[in-house]
């Protein structure tokens, strides 16, 4: 697992990778194991003094062939996500959205972040976002 913190004033990036599913399409998307790769994430957030109720934006990371990265960036810009220009030879892309993190919720969309690529053939690497604290 990568983790990578850089604290600033009032914000800080956290991001948290999901270790990689051995073959795009293999993503473990049950409750159990969202819940579980998010929980450290939220305890770091919750001691950096985050705001778990406030909106902030977050990034979702995705690796694949390049016709299957275009088709999970389809379908998440269809459903409000704003996407990067694929990189890696076509390989990898970030989508963006705002969220908050209160666990119940953020859990539902990370799941259905992850259903979404695992439908689309694509590798879910994991989620991204900032500290909140006023």
């Amino acid at each position: 697992m990568r983790r990578i913190q850089t604290l600033t004033a009032a914000l800080c990036l956290i991001p948290l990778f999901a270790a990689p599913a051995a073959l795009a399409g293999s993503n473990d998307c049950s409750k159990a194991t969202i819940a579980a790769k998010n929980a450290e994430t939220y305890a770091q957030l919750v001691k950096a003094g985050d705001i778990a109720e406030r909106m902030r934006p977050t990034s979702f990371f995705f690796y694949g062939g390049p016709a299957k990265i275009l088709k999970l960036s389809k379908t998440l810009s269809e459903n409000g996500f704003v996407m990067t220009e694929p990189t890696d030879g076509g390989q990898a892309i970030v989508g963006a959205t705002n969220a908050t993190m209160v666990p119940d919720t953020f859990d539902q969309l990370a799941i259905k972040v992850c259903v979404t690529a695992d439908n689309a053939g694509v590798t879910y690497d994991g989620w991204e976002t900032v500290v909140i604290k006023k």
